[in-house]
């Protein structure tokens, strides 16, 4: 019956199921491997370089692949991290790409565990404009109290969003307001995408959590115990589903070297990169992990 009806909705014209891979086509690949897995029939549209799409070709009949390599504005925005990304997902809100009402989005670096299109598609189907996993903001786990008092949003590692709740911005204001420098309400935000998430619900949208047992993240009291505490400390760890995060900034750090990041955060993405690459290609990297996190998720695997 869910699968029946996730199929149904992905053959409706409304629905944009997207992931972005630049320079990260081997990581995705196994995002890709696992999505397909579960969900068959889906077609998914990818943004990346010709590289990209060679290492993931094997899934061609399953996508609708968008060569970015020529893309001279884009090249620059993804020399400064995260503005390349918000880049693609403004063209995608602006529906540069088709005649949908709806996206659904999912990052480069997770590992999906079972079927988890349904989960968006029936929170559509009842009514709701945010379908995600909970970011807390009055339960924030900075302990920031300019937070307080202002309603949780959603991750963008695997989200459904209804743009008909979303004004017409124009391009430039949409663009820093997906990157996160430009909130039009006033109050601070915590991350990529919430001033997005904000106007949805400011102009009158339903937002929808899911679960965190399954898709790990937080609950409604900032709690991250679930039913893999230690590893959804460390990841978002579900039932259904595994976010890495900094898989592709360690992929870069690795191969290009750490540039003028600093090296907490280089040698926090450099590991993970390195334990990601042992679980799922099996290869060992000069870059030391934890054995201990790497024998606990592998035992799930």
């Amino acid at each position: 019956q869910c699968m029946k009806h996730w199929q149904n909705f992905t053959k409706m014209n409304d629905v944009f199921i997207f992931t972005i891979c630049y320079n990260c086509g081997k990581i995705l690949k196994k995002a890709l491997e696992t999505f397909f897995k579960f969900h068959p029939d889906a077609k998914v549209h990818v943004f990346g370089t010709a590289k990209d799409f060679k290492d993931i070709k094997e899934f061609s009949k399953n996508l609708e692949f968008i060569e970015l390599s020529g893309d001279e504005i884009l090249k620059g925005y993804y020399k400064n991290g995260h503005l390349g990304t918000a880049y693609i997902v403004s063209k995608v809100l602006k529906k540069e790409y088709g005649n949908y009402t709806k996206i659904i989005h999912f990052d480069s670096d997770v590992i999906f565990r079972g079927e988890c299109l349904t989960d968006i598609t029936t929170g559509f189907n009842e009514g709701y404009d945010l379908i995600g996993q909970r970011r807390s903001y009055e339960k924030n786990r900075c302990n920031r109290d300019d937070l307080k008092g202002i309603q949780d949003v959603i991750g963008t590692c695997f989200f459904g969003m209804n743009l008909e709740k979303l004004p017409n911005y124009n391009f430039d204001t949409l663009h820093r307001m997906v990157v996160g420098y430009h909130n039009p309400h006033p109050h601070p935000t915590l991350d990529f995408f919430d001033p997005i998430s904000f106007d949805i619900l400011y102009h009158g949208g339903r937002i929808k959590y899911l679960n965190n047992n399954d898709y790990g993240a937080s609950d409604e009291n900032g709690s991250w115990e679930n039913d893999n505490p230690e590893l959804n400390l460390l990841f978002d760890f579900g039932n259904k589903f595994i976010h890495f995060a900094g898989i592709g900034s360690g992929m870069n750090f690795y191969n290009n070297g750490d540039g003028s990041v600093p090296a907490s955060y280089s040698d926090w993405a450099k590991e993970r990169f390195s334990l990601y690459m042992k679980l799922f290609y099996n290869e060992d990297l000069t870059v030391p992990y934890n054995q201990d996190t790497y024998d606990k998720i592998k035992s799930q695997l």
